[in-house]
Formats: structure tokens, sequence, C-alpha cells
């Protein structure tokens, strides 16, 4: 490699690692809150109160994207074309006009189909208080998610961090007032949200006015562009997170809430990667949207950050599966351990997951193709509405993780194929495939006592035996890449020995 690629490599890789890192921080401040949370939701709400609040709560999350009509694409798609500042702030405020009127349409809807939403979404919950307050909060949410996408586009990581971690300040703070010392049920999780969200939303809409990022307008122009981009994606964006939804609506009607609560702490769990890599994917996107177009050089960088990302995500993904068993006997009360079972298969889909994320990206980045994108996530999502349905009347909450795996599995399939027609980019997946066929033999050999003697709490022979099986897949690999590390330390002591000069 020239010496002035190498510089502009590292000067990249560099970028997308500081606000991997600042939208990390920002993402686990504002997703993170059920894993926060998860000790005092546990142990001050039933299994089955826990089951109906993160029903309601999953409801507002997945249903987002349908009152923003995935407008929020469009501004990462288009924010940095208008370089004229003036265009941009109209841009930005008919945006936000129109998520507004969506939203107050898509709410009225939900109002007057109540019955219907309760019989499909919600059965067995009373549309008051709780239902209502989260369609309400759907509509401030999408406000807010505007907000945040915007600060995104502008690739500003620490804007980003203090917003979210802001707001899970005020949730925490909120639901902990209403579990703990207003002694409130399920209800708390979702007035809290609802508080937060109607709080954070007006304070995006007066920085967005206050910091001239946008003026207030509703140009047809800037809206029918961004629409022609954001609805073929809506299926998509939508598809990606209501096939675990309705999975647990399965689980709700065929099983219990209870059930419904236990797949939530494993998820729980299992969310600590998942923060990780949607933050990741956060600083990747405008960063691959730059590296694409520099030619081989960009590719080239494209390449070895995914590989080198793909890798450290993998090895976390094995410690978290090795010790979520320790973990939730910490965490939460004894009703809720058998959770720890379900958690290594879901952090194994999303170990799939990250190479869908990485391959959907150039087919985002081409704007004709973007269009067909729906395809890839609606065949997964599919998938796991199928699986689910078939599996969960008979193994539960087994039945919704599997049936998570599965979707991810054909998710990936039909996306990297794809992909490769769309714009033909090399991430490694040879790499990729060798190393997630590894981590399953590793998660194999290390939990097999686990599941063979149905170990519970601390017991330091196994907690002794899954260090050892760590150890041993760290000699592995550095037996196998010996070269490349020692190339590697050779270069840091040539550089310590010429600072030292």
């Amino acid at each position: 490699i020239e010496k002035g690629d190498k510089i502009q490599m590292n000067n990249a890789i560099k970028k997308v690692f500081t606000n991997s890192i600042l939208f990390s921080l920002g993402v686990i401040a504002s997703k993170a809150i059920g894993f926060i949370m998860l000790p005092i939701y546990t142990h001050f709400l039933t299994s089955e109160e826990y089951g109906v609040a993160t029903t309601v709560v999953a409801f507002i999350g997945t249903f987002s994207v349908v009152f923003t009509l995935s407008l929020r694409s469009a501004i990462m798609r288009f924010y940095n074309e208008y370089k004229c500042e003036s265009e941009r702030q109209k841009f930005i405020g008919s945006i936000i006009g129109c998520v507004i009127i969506n939203s107050a349409l898509m709410g009225a809807t939900l109002l007057i189909f109540k019955d219907l939403l309760i019989n499909v979404f919600f059965n067995g919950i009373d549309f008051y208080p709780m239902v209502l307050m989260g369609v309400i909060a759907l509509f401030f949410d999408s406000i807010y998610s505007i907000y945040q996408s915007t600060i995104q586009a502008k690739q500003d990581g620490k804007k980003y961090m203090r917003n979210s971690v802001a707001y899970l300040l005020v949730v925490a703070t909120l639901n902990s007032f209403f579990i703990i010392v207003l002694k409130m049920d399920a209800s708390a999780m979702v007035l809290g949200t609802l508080c937060a969200n109607i709080a954070f939303s007006l304070y995006g809409a007066y920085n967005l006015l206050n910091d001239k990022i946008m003026k207030v307008n509703f140009n047809k122009n800037y809206i029918v562009k961004a629409l022609k981009y954001s609805l073929p994606i809506l299926p998509h964006d939508l598809s990606n997170t209501i096939g675990t939804y309705l999975s647990k609506i399965i689980l709700n009607t065929n099983i219990s809430y209870a059930s419904s609560g236990l797949f939530t702490v494993s998820s729980q769990i299992s969310s600590i990667m998942n923060l990780v890599q949607a933050s990741i994917n956060l600083a990747f996107r405008p960063w691959f949207n730059e590296e694409i177009q520099k030619g081989e050089g960009g590719r080239k960088n494209i390449k070895r950050f995914s590989i080198i990302t793909f890798s450290l995500y993998s090895a976390a993904s094995i410690i978290i599966s090795f010790f979520s068993q320790e973990l939730l006997y910490f965490l939460v009360p004894q009703e809720y351990h058998e959770a720890w079972k379900i958690t290594p298969i879901l952090l194994f889909s999303l170990v799939i997951s990250f190479i869908y994320y990485i391959h959907v990206l150039t087919i985002m980045y081409n704007v004709k193709a973007s269009r067909f994108v729906s395809i890839c996530s609606i065949s997964g999502c599919v998938t796991n509405i199928l699986l689910a349905y078939v599996l969960v009347p008979y193994i539960a909450a087994w039945g919704a993780a599997m049936a998570n795996l599965g979707s991810q599995m054909v998710l990936v399939t039909i996306t990297v194929m794809f992909s490769r027609k769309v714009e033909k980019v090399d991430f490694g997946l040879s790499i990729m495939i060798r190393q997630a066929i590894f981590i399953v033999v590793i998660m194999f050999i290390g939990l097999f006592p686990s599941y063979k003697f149905d170990i519970y709490g601390i017991n330091w022979a196994n907690i002794t035996f899954k260090l050892s099986v760590i150890l041993l897949s760290i000699v592995i690999v550095f037996w196998k890449e010996k070269k490349y590390v020692f190339n590697v330390l050779k270069e840091i002591k040539l550089k310590n020995m010429k600072r030292g000069k």
C-alpha cells in the first residue's frame, strides 16, 4: 500500500471508529433502558406484568417507522447532497412537516379502529390507559427520531450521544419513580416512555430551529423526492422489527404474557451486542457512502474494517453467551433464570445479521436498487412469522428464538445475492462464514455442561471450564493468524523505536 493510501485508510478507519464509539454510547444510552433497568422491572413487576409492558413498549419501537414513513433513510441519503444551507434547511423542515401530518393521521386511525388494534396486537390488555398511551407516545417518538436522524446525517456523534444519555436518564428516572415510589403496575413503563418522548420531541424541534438546521417549510418537491426514496424502503424497515414483535404476539396468544416476559429477558441480555451492532451501523453507513465513491482504495478500507469489526463482534458474542447464565443470576429473580438458555441462540442470530447489515448498504446506496430492498427484508420477516407460528405453540420462547435465527439466515442469503448484483463490494464474506462456523463449535463446547447438567447459579467448576474454552479459542485464532499478529507487533515496535530516536 502506498504511504499516502495508508494514511488515508488510517484516517478513514479512525473517523468511523470515533463515530462508532460516540454513536455506541448514544445508542446504548437510548435503547439499553430495558437492560439497565432489568433488575428493577423484574423485582417489582411480575413476569406477566413485565410481558404486558414490554409488548406495548415494543409496539412503539416497531411501528415508529410507519409513522415516519421511513423518511429517516431519506435524510441519511440526501442530507449531504444539498450543498446550499438554505436548501438543506427547507429539506429538513419539509420532512418534519410531512412526519407530523402523517403521524397525526396514523394516530387518529388507530384510535378509530381501537377494537381491531386490541384484537390483533393486545389481546387481554385494556385500551385505556395502556394502549392509548402507546399510540400517543408513537406520535412524539416519530418527531424525535427524525431529529436524531438529522444529527446522525451530520455525523455529529457528540450531540447524538448527549441527547441519548439525557433520554436514558429521564426514562430511567421516571420509570423508577412510577414503579418504586408510586407502586404502579405495567403502565409505569409505558407512561415513562410517553413522558420522555413528549419532552424530547419538543426539545428536538426547538434545537432544529435554534441551530438553524431547518426552516418551517412544506415544499412539495422535497417531500416527493424523499418519499420516492423512503416509501419503497418502508416495508424493509418495518420487516426488520415486526417479525420479532409478532413472535411476541404469538407467544402472548398461544402461551402467556409471562412467557413473553421470559423471552424479553433473554432479548435484553443479547441486546448488549445488538446495541453495539446498531451503533456501528449508524457510524458505518455515512462512512460507507463516502468510501464507496473513492474507488479501489475505499473498497479496501471497507473490507478491512468489516472483517476486523466482525471478528471483534464475534468474540464479544461468545463471551456474553458463556456468562449470560451468571449475569442473570445476579440481575433477576429466580423465575427469570431460565432465560439464559435462549440467549446464545439470539446472540448467534445477531452475529449472522451483521453480514446482512453490511451487505444491505450497497443496496441502500443505489437509489434505484433501494426500491427493491424490501424483497430481502420481507422474505426474512415472513420466515420469522411462519417459523414462530409453527414452533412457538410447541416449544414456547425457544420457538421464538429459533424462528429469529432461521429468518436471519434467509435474510442474509437473499441480501448477499441481491447485493452482489447491484454493486460488487468484497466485505470478506468467506472469512466471516468460517468465523461463524467456528463460533458455533466454540459455543457448543463451552455451553455443553450447562445444558447437559442443567446448571444454575454460580458454579466455579463450570466457570473455569468456560474460561478454559475461551483461552483455547484465543490460542487457536492466534496460531492461525500468527503471521499477521507478528507483523502488527513488528510495526508497533518499529514505530516505538523511531519515537525513541
